[in-house]
């Protein structure tokens, strides 16, 4: 992974974590407990917390991350 682009780091690193907590949260669902706290899990888990997986802090990572967030924050549909 050390050859690819930064953008296509944080995005596939984000992906990885929108996929692992959709699936933690369907089993957190299937067992009758709050969706929310399985993905805030993953988050804690893959993060820079436990297992060290998501590595967005990376300072070369600082433009091409705002980048991302300023999009999502534009194609985001609104209040929940």
């Amino acid at each position: 992974m050390h050859g690819l682009s930064p953008t296509t780091l944080i995005i596939g690193q984000l992906l990885l974590v929108f996929f692992i907590a959709k699936i933690v949260g369907e089993i957190f669902h299937r067992i009758k407990q709050p969706v929310v706290i399985g993905e805030i899990a993953v988050g804690v888990l893959l993060g820079p917390y436990v297992l060290n997986w998501i590595q967005l802090n990376n300072p070369d990572f600082a433009l091409t991350f705002n980048v991302v967030a300023e999009g999502a924050v534009i194609i985001h549909p609104g209040p929940f």
